[in-house]
């Protein structure tokens, strides 16, 4: 059945039809001027497209002209920074984007990175089967931490944040350590190293960080030590965010050149702050001085 919708729409229609008649008579009436000026406006497409050609050409070049620059300047940028120094990397099990690139450069910089694997969220310490419980507790003990932490989860982890934070800064016993690595909850790159002197946090779990990694580097941070907190440019894990909220530093570009010297000159204590491409990020990479 007709109605007042349908004869509406049925106008305009009628409308359309005669205004693209009168466009197509238009048209072929001024055949000889449209055809000029459609010769004229490919001519100067052509040419802007010319122009633009020979622009990315130029920036494509220059652009590699930096890369190149820049490879050639970081190892002069980062050389002895970390001599001999030890630097724990805190990373979880599975995937983690820039891990590779955090040893190398480490490494790079004449320090020792032990990477730290945690297989579990948070050390796995609410999980713990009953005789690795017993040896975690015990293992604060031995550092003079009462057993009732065991009742308050919040504490328990904490607790055990510092007191991993205490144990690698120095050499000799780390029986909580151990007592970790032993319930297979923690895996060592190396079984032994020296005193670390700084900390790079990149654990994370479904894009939040590891809340025990991240008190660790906070435990770093209160005794005036580097702390790191790491990322890609290409994915949020929660550890930046973590790291700025607690007041230590981060990078959001590891991998890149900015990122590499940002790292070192962090965990050399050469600087402090937030470095990356993020808008949070206070600059893109610290301000540069040469060593003395």
């Amino acid at each position: 059945m007709f109605n007042l919708r349908y004869h509406v729409a049925s106008l305009i229609a009628v409308f359309l039809a005669l205004a693209v008649g009168l466009v197509l008579g238009t048209v072929v009436a001024e055949e000889g001027t449209i055809t000029d000026q459609g010769a004229q406006l490919v001519s100067d497409l052509q040419k802007q497209f010319e122009d633009l050609r020979r622009d990315n050409a130029d920036l494509r070049e220059g652009l590699e002209l930096d890369r190149a620059f820049a490879q050639d300047v970081v190892p002069l940028l980062i050389e002895e920074r970390l001599a001999s120094q030890t630097i724990i990397v805190l990373a979880n099990a599975g995937r983690v984007d820039g891990l590779n690139a955090t040893v190398t450069t480490i490494e790079e910089a004449g320090g020792i990175p032990v990477v730290v694997t945690l297989e579990q969220r948070g050390f796995g310490l609410s999980a713990l089967a009953d005789e690795h419980r017993t040896a975690v507790l015990d293992a604060l003990a031995f550092w003079g931490i009462d057993g009732d932490v065991a009742d308050d989860a919040g504490r328990l982890s904490a607790a055990v944040a510092d007191t991993l934070a205490n144990e690698w800064q120095q050499a000799g016993q780390r029986p909580l350590t151990d007592a970790l690595v032993q319930a297979q909850v923690v895996g060592l790159s190396t079984e032994t190293f020296g005193p670390a002197r700084g900390v790079v946090v990149m654990a994370a779990w479904a894009d939040a960080a590891d809340p025990v990694a991240v008190g660790i580097g906070a435990a770093f941070s209160d005794d005036d030590l580097p702390v790191v907190a790491v990322e890609t440019s290409g994915r949020e894990t929660g550890v930046v965010t973590a790291a700025t909220q607690l007041g230590y530093s981060a990078v959001d570009d590891i991998g890149t050149p900015q990122g590499e010297v940002s790292l070192v000159w962090i965990l050399s204590g050469e600087t402090r702050g937030y470095f990356g491409v993020r808008p949070e990020a206070e600059a893109p990479y610290p301000q540069m001085r040469t060593a003395e």
